[in-house]
């Protein structure tokens, strides 16, 4: 009697792991699962490659991983770059991923760590107005998308299981399960509205209506921008993003990020944009760091962003290195000539 208990209760879990996974592959077949580069992918470069250009900034970085792939194309290999995107940015949190995984990296008594230190030539730091907000969302990308497993560790030992530290266990649950459309929409709950906008072949899943109400709702954002920019901690890790490329003797460059052009108003231009422009220039200019500012410059079109109104498209991001290499940052092609040298643009 327990024998076939027990096999009929395997075969029930059977059963159902079974329709689990076909449902997955079902969902994954409609709304393909989206792998984006994060920190570990980045990290993962940084040690086995010896670049000249070290990137770092909000997921933005990714359009910069693109732009790398251009760079060592048009050099043929001999300017090379590794962009380390951190999801959901504040510069805050860019220096203590700097502080806690990159320099010690760098600063290891190994001839590898030796290695990146001699080609290491240039610093890039992505940065846009939202980064030097200081609000509720500032560091709690760091568990899920900085940390290694002895960070959570010590924060365990320090503070016990907490929602902030738990977001390191989910996010490694994800990467465990890196291919299924189920585990990676959990918290998010997006995947229905994919899939029911793919069967109705609606690809971007907005109606005009839907897509311009998020325009609107972005534009106020944008606008209301400006009471929030400049926050002196956020400011002060800005600082010290600069203090390490001077450091370390590395040209530095700080590039404010292409914006969506339908997101942004008169209004915000001439405020929020503005005055983020001027407190980056009046902080890195003194400091001889070079500013180079593509929030509304690139030939880039809304339709080159994706769905969420914030991210460039991988069509947006080929057009944009080439541009970007071709104009702007063009000085990437050409060797340093002085770490210490810059100029606002």
């Amino acid at each position: 009697m327990r024998k076939h208990t027990f096999r009929s209760l395997a075969l029930v879990v059977l059963s159902a792991c079974v329709t689990l996974v076909a449902v997955d592959q079902a969902f994954a077949g409609l709304a393909p699962v989206l792998h984006r580069r994060e920190v570990h992918e980045g990290m993962s470069d940084l040690e086995k490659l010896n670049p000249e250009v070290l990137v770092l900034g909000s997921s933005h970085g990714r359009t910069f991983h693109v732009l790398g792939q251009e760079l060592s194309e048009l050099s043929h290999g001999s300017h090379n770059l590794v962009s380390i995107p951190l999801e959901n940015g504040k510069l805050s949190s860019y220096a203590w991923l700097l502080d806690h995984r990159v320099v010690p990296l760098l600063q290891a008594p190994t001839a590898a760590a030796q290695a990146k230190r001699n080609s290491l030539k240039r610093f890039i730091i992505i940065t846009e107005w939202w980064d030097s907000c200081r609000d509720k969302s500032a560091g709690w990308n760091l568990p899920s998308r900085a940390w290694t497993l002895s960070d959570y560790v010590a924060s365990v030992a320090a503070d016990g299981t907490n929602d902030f530290n738990r977001n390191f266990v989910q996010s490694e649950w994800r990467r465990l399960f890196w291919n299924s459309s189920l585990v990676q929409d959990r918290g998010f709950g997006t995947l229905l509205t994919k899939v029911m906008s793919r069967l109705r072949h609606r690809p971007n899943g907005l109606t005009p209506e839907v897509y311009q109400s998020q325009v609107t709702g972005w534009q106020k954002m944008v606008e209301d921008g400006v009471k929030c920019l400049g926050n002196s901690e956020e400011m002060g890790a800005l600082k010290h993003l600069i203090d390490f490329g001077q450091s370390n003797k590395l040209e530095t460059t700080i590039v404010l990020f292409p914006r969506k052009p339908d997101t942004l108003t008169e209004k915000a231009r001439a405020t929020t944009l503005r005055e983020f422009h001027d407190r980056i220039v009046t902080l890195a200019e003194p400091m001889g760091v070079r500013v180079v500012d593509l929030t509304t410059s690139t030939p880039l079109k809304s339709s080159d962003f994706m769905d969420d109104f914030d991210h460039v498209n991988s069509t947006g991001n080929i057009d944009f290195a080439k541009w970007s290499l071709a104009g702007p940052l063009s000085f990437l092609l050409q060797p340093v000539a002085d770490p210490n040298a810059g100029a606002s643009r």
